[in-house]
């Protein structure tokens, strides 16, 4: 390696060795934590000691069940991401798209198990993290796919550190894995082998078999100077300079304002403690490491990151110890000695040593002395009762454990004092208070994931290409992208073409039930009404029956609605058919693209005609007074073909309009019909109308 190359690997294990001191007191808590929920939960000196006694060192885990109490409620809300635009250029299907496009990422890279595993992390050791990557689509391709994987040793990860709590503001990190040798020289068979140890790097994480193979993500902030235009557009000086070449200064909005601003641009590497093995630039500019925490608390500038059980592990230890010396009594209750005389039990002394221990059914002993005397036969002495303070003692370890965490018996579904429904979900409430924050950190962690995605979604998918979107109920639909396009969307028929690069998207995070709870909770209010008024299974049975999780929902739905009023029926057909497309929407439609496709056509040529007129100028061929009358000729076109633009879609807009409005009447018109054969009872005026008459059912006449 080349000077430069040594001093610059060395300033990064410097800048490693400054991290890892930085976090090796969270880590080492981390380790206790983990260790402490995996069922190490006496202290070695104390185990090392009973061990020697031969005594017990009993643990009853009490931590699991709270642990899987907080994680298992998290999978059962998941969040989901929402994309939405920022800015003028940005465009709202635009957002819908990226969202489909987080979505498929999301499915493709069973992200689900990153933030279980995150939410695992924190609610144990305090600290986790999620990773997004990307990857080739398949072997056979060049197009590539983003990816959201979990980080399961969150002690592999070094982040540098920050102020704000999604880790955003970050400078760098760095994520190792300690690679068997040979595992290491079949994928680097031109890279020296060696590890950290030689300058002073190697610790309990790796071995004389493991080379020490670290991942490196750091940002470079260049100042780039911008210029605010009279128009309310910003772009850099340079693009302005390139842009009064080609079309004129006179051409260009007047510059309002001046100044320098950060672009941010990530670098990656990947080293051992000999060498530099690549580097190259990260798509994106954020770190694609993203931290979670647990709980936070600063310390005369140092932050430590806790878990749910750090606080509870003293009671935790004494309800073991509590449980250790109430079964060390009740062991020892059938061991009483035996109190006698050696002359009762001479010669029968291997017997009576064994007492305690064997099963036999009669023990000898001397009756009578030499003089003929009898002797006493041994006594055993009174049982040793349990102590009854073992036991309230480890009622208290319990309550101390409950109050460390936040959480008691009616958080975890058990009974406790509460008698009214609305106690029991009180102290429930109370319970998902205590522990909200660690679901509210995942949140927000997700949501910064969510932004990295967002960024990286027009650098990834870069070429001419066809990608999935996911819908929020799980169904797929293909659309095209195009980064080539000047529209952010362009409608061919009732195709989108999008370019995802054109605009700036916020990303938000919408918590809550999941769509599968939502849709159970709307198939269970479906049925209720139904059951109140069965009169709603003639007009609404079609979707009644699709909300449920059947194995034939849809026939169900399909046999309902042939037995729906005609009239209804008719009128649901025709809206669907006039949804898909009537011959007024069809006509418009065409509008829409012919007047797009102009605008398309347009623009090309007055692409064209700006090289032209580079060219032109490059080659003083013609005056500035021509090209400028020319550049306003097109530029006077272009404004036309846009005007005529707006007036296809609000004509396309009054249309949909237009046909919605008399589908919403024709059904509105229709009453429903009551089954053959049956006719509609009378109400007579004595008799009281139930609340629900009149639901889904005709005006009187």
């Amino acid at each position: 390696m080349t000077k430069e190359s040594d001093d610059k690997l060395a300033a990064k294990k410097a800048r490693f060795k400054v991290l890892e001191e930085y976090w090796a007191d969270n880590r080492k808590y981390f380790l206790e934590d983990k260790k402490f929920a995996a069922g190490e939960q006496w202290p070695p000196k104390i185990v090392e000691a009973r061990e020697k006694d031969g005594r017990p060192c009993l643990t009853v885990d009490k931590s699991g069940q709270y642990i899987r109490q907080v994680v298992n409620d998290s999978r059962q809300n998941r969040p989901s991401i929402k994309v939405r635009p920022i800015d003028d250029e940005g465009d709202i299907e635009v957002a819908e798209a990226l969202q489909g496009v987080v979505m498929h990422v999301q499915d493709r890279s069973n992200a689900d198990e990153a933030y279980d595993c995150g939410i695992e992390n924190i609610v144990i050791g305090g600290f986790g993290y999620i990773s997004v990557n990307t990857e080739y689509a398949h072997e056979n391709t060049f197009n590539q796919e983003i990816r959201i994987d979990r980080e399961p040793n969150p002690l592999a990860i070094l982040y540098a550190p920050h102020r704000k709590a999604d880790g955003s503001d970050a400078q760098d990190c760095f994520r190792y894995v300690d690679m068997p040798k040979s595992v290491f020289e079949q994928e680097h068979p031109d890279a020296e082998v060696t590890d950290w140890e030689a300058d002073g790097y190697k610790d309990e994480w790796s071995d004389d078999n493991t080379v020490r193979v670290c991942e490196h993500w750091w940002k470079v902030i260049t100042k780039v100077p911008k210029l605010l235009l009279s128009d309310g557009t910003v772009v850099t000086k340079r693009e302005y300079e390139e842009a009064a070449v080609a079309l004129g200064l006179q051409a260009l909005p007047q510059i309002v304002d001046e100044r320098e601003l950060p672009e941010v641009s990530v670098k990656w590497c990947r080293m051992t403690g000999a060498e530099i093995l690549e580097e190259r630039d990260w798509l994106g500019k954020h770190l694609p490491i993203v931290p979670v925490y647990g709980n936070e608390t600063n310390i005369e500038g140092k932050t430590i990151y806790s878990g749910l059980i750090r606080s509870a592990k003293d009671a935790m230890r004494l309800y073991n110890y509590s449980r250790t010396a109430f079964a060390e009594s009740l062991a020892l209750a059938n061991k009483v000695p035996f109190i006698g005389s050696a002359e009762a039990i001479e010669g029968f002394e291997a017997e009576w040593q064994n007492a305690n221990n064997s099963t036999a059914s009669i023990l000898h002993v001397n009756a009578f002395n030499a003089q003929g005397e009898p002797i006493p036969p041994p006594q055993r002495q009174q049982s040793v009762v349990a102590p009854q303070g073992f036991a309230q003692d480890m009622q208290l370890s319990e309550h101390d454990i409950q109050t460390a965490m936040g959480m008691f018996n009616a958080s975890l579904g058990e009974r406790s004092n509460e008698k009214s429904g609305k106690a029991i979900i009180a102290r429930q409430r109370e319970g998902d208070t205590a522990t909200f924050h660690f679901q509210d950190n995942l949140n927000r962690a997700i949501r910064r994931v969510g932004v990295i995605v967002v960024d990286l979604i027009p650098k990834v998918y870069d070429s001419k290409r066809v990608i999935r979107l996911l819908g929020e109920s799980g169904e797929a639909t293909e659309a095209e992208v195009d980064p080539d396009q000047p529209q952010a969307v362009v409608k061919q028929g009732s195709k989108s073409i999008y370019n995802l690069s054109i605009g700036t998207y916020d990303v938000n995070i919408s918590a809550g039930a999941s769509y599968t709870t939502r849709r159970v909770e709307q198939a269970e209010a479906m049925m209720q009404m139904a059951q109140a008024n069965p009169q709603a299974w003639m007009t609404h049975g079609d979707l009644i029956a699709k909300s449920q999780d059947w194995p034939d929902s849809e026939g169900w739905a399909e046999r309902s609605r042939l037995v729906m009023p005609p009239e209804l029926r008719q009128a649901i057909e025709q809206s669907e058919q006039e949804g898909a497309g009537s011959p007024e929407m069809m006509q418009a439609q065409q509008y829409v693209d012919q007047a797009m496709q102009q605008v398309q056509q347009q623009q090309q040529q007055m692409q064209q005609a700006a090289q032209q007129l580079q060219q032109m100028q490059q080659a003083n061929e013609v005056d500035k007074a021509a090209i400028d009358a020319q550049t306003a000729q097109l530029q006077a076109e272009r404004e036309k073909l846009e005007s005529a633009r707006k007036v296809y879609e609000s004509r396309y807009q009054e249309l949909s309009a237009k046909l919605e409005l008399q589908a919403q009447k024709l059904l509105m018109t229709v009453p429903p019909e009551m089954p053959p054969g049956k006719e509609e009872p009378a109400i007579s005026p004595q008799q009281p109308q139930p609340a629900d008459a009149g639901f889904f059912t005709p005006n009187e006449s």
